[in-house]
């Protein structure tokens, strides 16, 4: 089965938070190793990947992202026969990004 329950929610201007439940054990074939969790920037269609090794693992945090961006998530669970189906899409906009403070010299 598909991870289920998956969300993203944005941290910061740079950082996502996914968060998930695990497939239902009835839907499992065998012991999880962990999960494939896929992202990207909904305006192209390159794909991140990145592996999480452990079974009880439950959240992730994507950083590195643009700031005001909308990104997609999916995740789906593997064990030793290979990766399960994929999950529903999650989707999260990066905050927007601080400008800089201006220099203001007093004399």
């Amino acid at each position: 089965g598909s991870p289920m329950n998956v969300e993203a929610k944005a941290l910061s201007a740079r950082e996502i938070l996914v968060t998930w439940k695990p497939p239902q054990l009835e839907k499992r074939n065998g012991h999880l190793l962990g999960y494939h969790v896929r992202y990207g920037d909904m305006n192209t269609d390159q794909m991140m990947k990145r592996t999480i090794r452990g079974e009880n693992v439950e959240e992730f945090r994507i950083s590195g992202l643009k700031p005001f961006t909308k990104y997609q998530v999916m995740l789906n669970a593997f064990n030793s026969i290979g990766p399960g189906p994929t999950s529903m899409r999650a989707t999260a906009n990066t905050l927007e990004s601080v400008p800089d403070s201006p220099v203001i010299n007093v004399k």
